[in-house]
């Protein structure tokens, strides 16, 4: 039989770890910024470093950061879709029109740069 300490210490934990899994999104997302008018576009198959499945955009932000080639990266939420492009759309890299789905799209802040907590996924 468990006692209602060992009970409530379990609690916490996992109310702490909640808390900080939380901090850390919001850590990542300081890093990556979303430019709405280039949500959906196509990205030419020589831009896109590759595509993986992420449990959520912050997951797919930290695939973005531990790459050096990644400049910014398509999430798409409904399938944890994440594709890590090498150029910046807003620097004026080719865009080949618009693709269908509800694709997001983000870029590195320029002169921000990756914590540790970047590295931790």
């Amino acid at each position: 039989m468990r006692n209602f300490w060992s009970d409530m210490g379990v609690c916490v934990y996992y109310f702490i770890l909640v808390s900080i899994c939380n901090t850390y999104a919001e850590i990542l997302t300081d890093v990556m910024i979303r430019i709405q008018q280039y949500d959906n576009k196509t990205i030419p198959p020589s831009k896109l470093l590759y595509t993986q499945i992420s449990r959520s955009l912050s997951k797919c932000a930290a695939h973005c950061n531990r790459n050096v080639q990644c400049q910014s990266v398509q999430y798409r939420a409904e399938t944890n879709v994440c594709r890590l492009i090498s150029e910046r759309l807003s620097s004026g890299a080719s865009q080949e029109g618009s693709s269908s789905g509800d694709w997001k799209y983000y870029e590195r802040k320029i002169g921000k740069t990756c914590n540790l907590k970047c590295y931790q996924s």
